[in-house]
Formats: structure tokens, sequence, C-alpha cells
């Protein structure tokens, strides 16, 4: 017996006036046996058949309409795999993201521990960690491609992806190289390969192309049909603009760094499986159009943009080390001996999720280890002292070696002495939220 999914999914786009034909190649080429479809067909044509022949649509082509069938059809098939596909998009997403924000809580809460990274060990840490992170979302990514193609299971999508993270990797790398060479051709070039290129993780998923392979049968794919898969591209980006627009302006209005976040890891939850059930169907609707195409035998044009963009990339690269690496680092804060009664153990998590959302922002992370010196400054001062000290400049050079300001502004950082003359607050602005940042001290008893 035919699946209800598959009868209700030939329905609709035979009333969005799609050709019968394109819709069992392009059911075949996502993976639907030829039985269940031609039951399918028959289950749906079977109650009309003593009804007046209808009069045969013009199939239309106006960029609009089309991206409403693909969206329809792309919809259809992610509510009835709905379960599978959140499942498999949640572990690796949730993965990566509580390793960035354990990176990002050592960051704030210790970063003396941590290599910095405006210098040229910080700067490949963070590379090293960037493709950590990478793997592991690119492990979902395969493995949703095969529960898209086969209908396959969670764990066995998650196996058979793994097998594919190498090359998904080499075919991204690929990508990247040929893109930046096309941009630097110009900017004309580039965008036309971006586009061109767009298909090459779905190549390699679905016919196991390798490398090169699945680059240029992307390329093949879409050449000639260049500006229909950019409308459908394009009005995808808008839906997806409209949708998250308001819930994207009430979060930043609130200001609210961990709302960011979950608003973050919601969207990719649930937007990813979608963008790629939709990028298959663009894939399964070429092929149902060219049929399977070959790579072409001249490679060469590739092969040279793509030498020409992993060049720039490891100019640049060796560029920002160098730089790095010749820079005067940031002295290090001396936080084992902080005495922050204000502290506790949200406000660190809060402070690690801050410096990971702004991507390790330098100057954001200077400003936190300033302030918390500052502290322990004034800390040993009010032991020698028995007071607080009126101003921070009363804190050099026995205290602290270096007058610390704000990095970007050069100003000072606030410093508050508290009516009662034992409580005091240092502050700082952060650069990314505008949000200010302190530590506090409690009366000495």
């Amino acid at each position: 017996m035919a699946r209800q999914e598959l009868i209700d999914y030939i329905r609709q786009n035979l009333a969005d006036g799609a050709n019968a034909e394109q819709i069992k190649k392009s059911l075949s080429a996502i993976g639907w046996p030829a039985v269940d479809i031609n039951e399918a067909y028959y289950a749906v044509s079977a109650p009309t058949q003593l009804k007046p022949k209808p009069v045969p649509q013009t199939v239309t082509t106006k960029p609009a309409a089309v991206f409403s069938n693909l969206f329809g059809r792309s919809f259809s098939i992610y509510k009835n795999q709905f379960k599978t596909l959140l499942a498999i998009t949640a572990l690796p997403t949730l993965i990566s993201t509580l390793g960035v924000f354990i990176v990002g809580f050592l960051s704030a809460s210790a970063p003396s521990r941590l290599p910095s990274p405006n210098t040229a060990a910080g700067f490949l840490s963070l590379i090293a960690v960037s493709a950590l992170v990478g793997s592991i979302l690119i492990w979902g990514q395969a493995s949703l491609l095969y529960a898209i193609k086969d209908k396959t299971g969670i764990m066995e999508s998650f196996q058979r992806g793994l097998d594919k993270v190498g090359s998904m990797w080499w075919v991204a790398i690929l990508s990247l190289f040929a893109i930046m060479g096309g941009n630097i051709l110009l900017f004309v070039p580039g965008t036309i390969l971006s586009l061109s290129l767009s298909l090459s993780l779905v190549v390699l998923i679905n016919e196991d192309a390798k490398g090169m392979d699945a680059l240029l049968k992307s390329y093949e794919y879409i050449k000639g049909r260049w500006w229909p898969v950019f409308w459908k591209f394009f009005f995808l980006g808008l839906a997806m603009i409209a949708s998250l627009l308001i819930p994207a302006g009430i979060i930043a209005a609130a200001k609210n760094i961990f709302l960011n976040e979950v608003f973050n890891f919601a969207c990719g939850l649930f937007v990813t499986p979608f963008v790629l059930i939709y990028t298959t169907l663009i894939y399964a609707d070429l092929k149902a159009e060219k049929g399977e195409v070959q790579s072409s035998s001249d490679r060469t044009w590739l092969v040279a943009i793509s030498v020409l963009g992993a060049l720039a990339i490891a100019a640049l690269a060796a560029l920002v080390v160098g730089m790095l690496a010749f820079s005067k680092p940031s002295p290090s804060p001396r936080l084992d001996n902080q005495k922050s009664a204000g502290s506790s153990a949200l406000p660190n998590l809060l402070d690690g999720i801050r410096v990971e959302t702004t991507n390790f922002n330098a100057r954001d992370m200077k400003r936190i280890a300033d302030i918390r010196q500052l502290s322990i400054a004034v800390e040993m001062y009010y032991a020698d002292e028995n007071k607080l000290p009126a101003t921070l400049d009363e804190l050099y050079p026995k205290y602290i070696s270096m007058n610390l300001t704000d990095p970007s502004t050069k100003e000072k950082y606030d410093y508050t002495r508290r009516p009662n003359l034992t409580d005091y607050s240092i502050c700082a602005v952060m650069e990314s939220s505008g949000e200010k940042q302190c530590v506090s001290s409690l009366s000495q008893q």
C-alpha cells in the first residue's frame, strides 16, 4: 500500500501544476522506490477515473510560483521526517555549542590558562577549535543528507555520515578555494561560481562523487540554469529573513546574550534540515531535467582558480600569524588571588557566554582581565592601608605596574567607592553588547 505522505505529496504538486513525469523523477532521485511511486500515483488517479478529463495545465515558470511549489514540496518532506531530522540536527549542534561555551567560560574565568587570541599561539589554537567544531557540524550535515536521501533512521544516518566527514571537509575546502579565487578575479565571477558550486555536498552524498568531481558535477547541473537556481535561493533567503526578522529584533532589543544564543541555537536546529531538503530538491529537479551529468574532463580552469584561492588564503593566514607573532602580547592577568565577593558561578558562566558570542573578541577579553586585575590591586591596597583608594591612580606603581585603560577609548575604567568606604565596584562597557561588566567586593569584616 502506498504511503499516505507520498500520496499527499503527489496530489499537492499536481494541484500546483507540476509535471507528473518530473515529479516521478524527483522522487526517484531522492530515494523513493519505483513501486511506491507507482502505487501512490494509482491511489491518486483511481478515484478520479470516472471524472471528465481535466484540461491540461501549463506549467508556470515564474520565479515566485516555482519557489512556492518548491517550498511546499520541501515542507511536506520536512513535516513527514520532522522528528528524525530534528534529532539528527540537535546532537552535533548541541555538542559543538557546549564546546564553544566551555572555551568561552575558561577564557572569561581564567584567561591566563589559555593562549590569547591576539597571539600567534592563540590564533592557531582558535583555528584548531574551529576545525573541531566544524567537523562535528559537517558530520551532522552529512547525516541529515543521508536521512533525506534514503529516509534512514537516526543511528544509521549518523554512522553513514561519519564515514563522509573527511570527504565533506575536502569538498568544502575545495569550494572555499575556488570561490576565493573567483572573488580575486572579480566579484561577479566569484558570485557566479558560489552558486554554481552550491550543490557540491548534495552531489557528494547522492552520487558518491569525490572532491573535484563533486564540484564539477554541481557546476554542470546548474550550467544553463543559473538564473532559475538563483531565484530559488533568493526567495528562500527572503522567506527566512521575513520569518526571523521580528523575533530577532525582539531578542536584540532585550540585549540578553543568553537569549540571543538560545535563539541562534533554535534557528540552526529548525532551519538547517529545511534548507538541506530544499537544496536536495533543487538538485533532484535538475537531475530529472538533465539526467545524471558527467563531470567535465576539462578541469584545468577550476584547478587554476582553486590554486589561486588557496594561495590567497595561505598568504592571508601567514600575514595574520606573522603580525601576531611579532606583536607585543598583552600582560597576563593574575587571577589566582582575586577576592571578588560579588562573583558567583552564574555570572562567571554568563561571562563565558559573552566572550564566546563575540568570537573571543580580544578587546572585550582585555577589559574583563583588566578590571579583575585592578580588583586584585584594590584588595592588596585595602589589606595594607585598611581603606579603599580614593581613585585607581593610587594603585600605581606599588600595587600594579602599568596604568590600565580601555583598549579602544583609552579612558580609565569606572571605579566607584561606596558610601560605607569598604565596598567598591570596577566596571567596563563591553564593546560587543554595550552591557556594563563589573567586579565588586563585599565589605571586609
